[in-house]
């Protein structure tokens, strides 16, 4: 039989075969993925492009100012399968690579990255076409005044041709 000191010895022995398995599962686990992204994921650049879009059709759908809530909802979800109709993808499909890019937190920062500068250029070409454009000062004295008194040179003719024709027609 074994002596008490010896099963002791052996119980260490083996809490420390427990911790360094523990350790090494913990180390594996933490080890990123392979850098690839899977086939039934959108790659991150059209990701990026539909998560602008659905971001935009958000927004264009709350400030409607539509009362109901079920309307706006309505509104968004039409928007947003306008979306994927000009993307070429299913809800399953954009689902899909949320979930995957969710789970992989710096995959999902690049996508935002992008999403956030094509939000700011979408802003600066609409402060572009809402701002107005600068007209130069013309010259007040370049510019000949329009005066009410006198009368304009084709209107004189016109004057002119209505008499002559006033005179020419025999009296009866």
């Amino acid at each position: 039989m074994k002596t008490k000191e010896e099963a002791h010895h052996y119980r260490k022995q083996r809490l420390s075969v427990i911790w360094v398995i523990g350790i090494l599962l913990f180390a594996w686990s933490c080890q990123t993925t392979s850098e690839t992204t899977p086939s039934d994921v959108l790659p991150e650049d059209k990701m990026a492009e539909v998560l602008t879009e659905i971001h935009l059709a958000e927004a264009k759908a709350s400030k409607l100012g539509v009362i109901s809530a079920d309307s706006t909802t309505l509104i968004y979800k039409r928007l947003e399968s306008q979306i994927y109709k000009k993307h070429k993808i299913d809800t399953a499909a954009y689902f899909r690579s949320y979930r995957y890019y969710s789970s992989n937190p710096a995959k999902m920062a690049d996508v935002y990255k992008q999403v956030t500068e094509k939000l700011q250029i979408q802003d600066s070409l609409q402060r572009l076409k809402a701002a107005p454009t600068p007209t130069p000062k013309k010259d007040s004295l370049s510019k000949k005044a329009n005066d009410s008194l006198r009368v304009k040179p084709s209107l004189k003719k016109l004057k002119l041709r209505e008499q002559l024709k006033i005179e020419r027609t025999p009296q009866s």
